[in-house]
C-alpha cells in the first residue's frame, strides 16, 4: 500500500510500522526543516469513526504530557488523507530491539528505569495511564535518551468506571487488570516491573505458547527468583523489581513519584551511568559491557542435592559428608570443654541421618565385676585435658565415672575405655558446567541455579542429577547427568532444535494467528516459534476476509511461507 504524497506540510519517504489501524512513517517536515513521525489512519479503516475517535484521543493526550522523556506531538488534525498526528522523531531504536541482541548491565537498567519514572510520573500527573507499557514503546536515542511513546492504549483516569475494555499487552499487564480492566498508576507500575526484569534477565517476565498459559504465568508465577541468583543484579535492585511485579497492587509501590524515592538509595549500590553511558553502549555493546557491569554482589547460589536412585518419597536430602566432619568435630571439641569444666553430663541430641560411629571398646579385665554401662560417659584419654586448666583426679573431674568395687582390680590408664567418632572424608567433588541457546533457567533437582548464559558452571558431590533447562517459549529440555569424583562434564543445549520456526512473508498484509491466539501483524519482526505437532494458522485481512490452514510441524524444522491475500481468498 503507497504511502500518502504529503499530510499537511509533512512528506512521508519511509514507513516505519504498520497495523490494522495505523500506519506509522519517518516524514521530513520542510516548513522547520525537520524530520518528524507521522502516524496516520490506516485508509482501510478510515471510515471507522470509532478508531478515527480513539486516534485523536491518543494525539490529545500525548499533547498534555510535556516531559522530556516523554515523545513530545507537535499536532494533529484531518487531512484529504484521513486524521493524522506529528510527533517528536527519536533517531535511535526501541528498547525492545536492543534486548532482543544484548543483555543490559544492570547500571543502565537502572538508568533506563529513572528515565521511564521520571515520564510516567509526569503522565500520571496530568491523570494519564499509558496501559501499554513494554519495551516496544521506550525510544532509546543515539545520544542516550530515553522516551516513552505510542499511548494508542491510553485514558483518563475519570470516566474510566464501568468500562471492562482490555487495552494493552499480556506479558505485561497487571494480574487485578486482567480481571478488572481499569487502569491505574499501580497497573502501570507493574507493567514497568515487567520491563525491568526484562532488563535485568535478558527475557521477559511472563510468556507462554497460548493467551490461557500467558494469563495464567502472569496470575501464578513469580519470575523474580531468577535474578536471586545472578550475582551481577544488586539485592537493593532485586528488591525493587520483587515490589514493582506483586501481584496485589497494595504490595506495590503507591506511584511512581515514591518509586522515584526508593530508586535515589538503590543508586548507591550501582555504578555511575546516563545518557553518556547509554550512548556508548549503543554504539559499542560489546567493548562497554565490561565497563559497566556491576562487580559480583552474592557468591554462586548452594549446590543442589544429588538425586539418589532409587528414593523412598520420604527420604530426605543426604546432607554432604564435609558437612557432618564440621559438626562431629563441633561435637568432639565441645565435649572436652564441657568435660574440662565438670559440669553435669548432657547428652547431646541427635542428629538427623547423622553418619554412622564406630565405638572402639576395650574390655575390661575377665576379673572386673562391674562392667561400665553403655551410657556412661567415656572417660578421657591419658593425659588429655583442655588448654590452660589443670589435671584433675577423675572422681573430681568425672563424678559420675563408675568406681570399681573395693577388692578388685583397678584397670590400667590404657584400658581406659573411650569413644572415637570416625568421620568420613569429605568425597572428591565432581564439576559440571551448563550452557544454552538462545536462553534458559537451570533446575538441578528442585533448586534453581539462575540463568545460561553465562554459562554455569557447579562443584557437587559425585552422583546422578536431574537437569531440566527451561524457556517460557520451548518445550522443557530434560536430561540426567552421571558425575564420577573427579569428573568434568558439559552440558550444551540448543533449545531451538526442540521447535520448528515459521517465517511469513504476507501481501499486502495480514494479521496472524496460531492455533485461534493473535501472535503479531506481517510483516513479522521474527520467525514464529511452534511447539512440535499440528497446528492452525489463519490470516486476517480486516473487513476483506480469513483464510485458515493446518500446519503439522516436527522440531528443528524451519519453515517459509509466502501468500498473497487477493489468491488466498478467491479460493
Amino acid at each position: 500500500m503507497e504511502s500518502p504524497d504529503l499530510v499537511a506540510d509533512v512528506k512521508p519517504f519511509l514507513e516505519l510500522s504498520r497495523s490494522a489501524w495505523t500506519v506509522v512513517y519517518k516524514a521530513y517536515q520542510a516548513s522547520l526543516d525537520r524530520f518528524v513521525l507521522l502516524k496516520v489512519v490506516n485508509p482501510d479503516a478510515r471510515h471507522d469513526e470509532e478508531m478515527t475517535a480513539r486516534f485523536e484521543e491518543e494525539a490529545r493526550l500525548m499533547a498534555r504530557i510535556q516531559h522530556p522523556n516523554v515523545v513530545s506531538v507537535y499536532g494533529f488534525g484531518r487531512s484529504a488523507n484521513g486524521a493524522y498526528f506529528t510527533a517528536e522523531y527519536v533517531e535511535g531504536m526501541s528498547l525492545a530491539n536492543l534486548l532482543a541482541e544484548h543483555r543490559l548491565p544492570a547500571s543502565l537498567a537502572l538508568y533506563i528505569l529513572s528515565a521511564v519514572v521520571a515520564g510516567l510520573r509526569a503522565a500520571h500527573a496530568e491523570g494519564i495511564f499509558h496501559r501499554d507499557l513494554k519495551p516496544a514503546n521506550i525510544l532509546l536515542s543515539h545520544e542516550g535518551q530515553v522516551k516513552i511513546a505510542d499511548f494508542g492504549m491510553a485514558s483518563l483516569q475519570e470516566g474510566e468506571s464501568g468500562k471492562s475494555e482490555i487495552r494493552g499487552t499480556l506479558a505485561y499487564m497487571a494480574p487485578e487488570y486482567l480481571m478488572d480492566p481499569v487502569p491505574t498508576a499501580q497497573s502501570d507500575l507493574f507493567s514497568l516491573g515487567a520491563t525491568f526484569f526484562e532488563m535485568l534477565a535478558g527475557h521477559p517476565a511472563f510468556a507462554g505458547k497460548d493467551a490461557s498459559s500467558l494469563i495464567d504465568a502472569v496470575l501464578n508465577y513469580e519470575p523474580t527468583r531468577v535474578l536471586d541468583a545472578n550475582p551481577y543484579v544488586p539485592a537493593s535492585m532485586n528488591a525493587v523489581c520483587v515490589k514493582l511485579l506483586a501481584k496485589s497492587p497494595a504490595d506495590r509501590y503507591a506511584s511512581a513519584q515514591v518509586l522515584a524515592a526508593d530508586l535515589e538509595s538503590v543508586w548507591r549500590d550501582v555504578r555511575s551511568a546516563g545518557a553518556a553511558e547509554l550512548k556508548a553502549f549503543l554504539e559499542d555493546p560489546e567493548g562497554t559491557t565490561a565497563a559497566l557491569q556491576q562487580p559480583p554482589a552474592r557468591i554462586e547460589p548452594p549446590l543442589a542435592a544429588p538425586v539418589r536412585e532409587p528414593s523412598p518419597p520420604a527420604r530426605p536430602r543426604r546432607v554432604p559428608a564435609a558437612a557432618w566432619m564440621g559438626v562431629a568435630l563441633l561435637v568432639v571439641a565441645f565435649s572436652i570443654w564441657s568435660f574440662g569444666r565438670g559440669e553435669p553430663e548432657s547428652e547431646p541430641a541427635p542428629v538427623a541421618n547423622s553418619p554412622d560411629t564406630s565405638r572402639v571398646e576395650v574390655d575390661p579385665p575377665a576379673n572386673d565385676p562391674a562392667p561400665v554401662p553403655a551410657d556412661a560417659r567415656p572417660a578421657m584419654p591419658p593425659g588429655r585435658q583442655p588448654e590452660g586448666q589443670s589435671a584433675a583426679p577423675a572422681s573430681e573431674a568425672f563424678p559420675e565415672t563408675i568406681q570399681p568395687e573395693p577388692g578388685t582390680q583397678q584397670p590400667e590408664a590404657a584400658d581406659t575405655i573411650s569413644t572415637v567418632p570416625v568421620v568420613e572424608a569429605p568425597p572428591a567433588l565432581a564439576h559440571l558446567s551448563v550452557a544454552c541457546t538462545p536462553y534458559c533457567d537451570v533446575f538441578v533437582g528442585d533448586d534453581s541455579l539462575g540463568t545460561a548464559p553465562p554459562a554455569r558452571s557447579l562443584s557437587m558431590e559425585a552422583g546422578t542429577y536431574a537437569v531440566v533447562l527451561r524457556h517460557p517459549n520451548f518445550p522443557p529440555y530434560r536430561t540426567s547427568v552421571a558425575l564420577r569424583p573427579g569428573q568434568s562434564d558439559t552440558l550444551n543445549v540448543s533449545l531451538w532444535r526442540s521447535v520448528a520456526t515459521l517465517d511469513l512473508d504476507v501481501i499486502p498484509w495480514a494479521k496472524v494467528y496460531i492455533d485461534s491466539t493473535f501472535v503479531d501483524d506481517t510483516p513479522l519482526e521474527s520467525p514464529i516459534i511452534l511447539w512440535p505437532g499440528a497446528h492452525r494458522l489463519a490470516l486476517e485481512l480486516p473487513g476483506v476476509g480469513r483464510w485458515e490452514t493446518t500446519l503439522v510441524v516436527e522440531a528443528g524444522e524451519v519453515i517459509k511461507k509466502a501468500y498473497k491475500m487477493q489468491d488466498l481468498l478467491a479460493k
